[in-house]
């Protein structure tokens, strides 16, 4: 019997093509949502559920897992300001497209009047706001528009010498 992890590997993950990014390994496309994936499972997500993501990002790195673990009558509203390159590329040969709601906005002033969603989620976006402000401005939000908030975050990959020490 397949895992989680397992089946969002075969059955997702194995329609994205890899992307041969220089310098990147061609398989950092799917290690990073195999990663997310990983995070989202200490999050309440249930099928079903009204999901809002802040800072998808161009690539959908969050996004594809979240629709994935919102199951068929799940949704995803994925919110970024600006960068959105490939992300319908990806969220449609993941299969997972007609789960997800692309929204340009910002997540600053989020245009919902009331608690439109179950879940509110921002992976590794923190280090993208600029200062302290806006990071109390977009969690304000996210606690305004959802029942629930979830924000994973780690610190950003410093450079290392080739000699691996820092």
């Amino acid at each position: 019997m397949l895992t989680d992890e397992e089946t969002f590997k075969k059955d997702v993950l194995s329609r994205i093509p890899l992307r041969s990014e220089p310098p990147l390994h061609p398989n950092w496309l799917h290690l990073e949502m195999i990663e997310r994936f990983r995070v989202l499972r200490f999050a309440p997500i249930k099928p079903g559920m009204n999901v809002l993501e802040i800072g998808c990002g161009a690539h959908a790195l969050t996004t594809v897992p979240l629709a994935y673990l919102v199951g068929e009558t799940g949704r995803v509203v994925a919110v970024d300001l600006s960068r959105w390159r490939f992300f319908e590329e990806i969220t449609s040969a993941a299969g997972l497209k007609r789960r997800i709601i692309p929204l340009k906005a910002d997540a600053r002033e989020l245009p919902f009047p009331f608690k439109a969603f179950d879940l509110a989620v921002l992976v590794h976006g923190v280090r993208s706001l600029k200062n302290e402000k806006t990071m109390v401005r977009v969690f304000s939000e996210m606690l305004r528009v959802a029942e629930k908030v979830s924000i994973a975050e780690s610190p950003p990959h410093s450079q290392q010498r080739a000699s691996g020490t820092p």
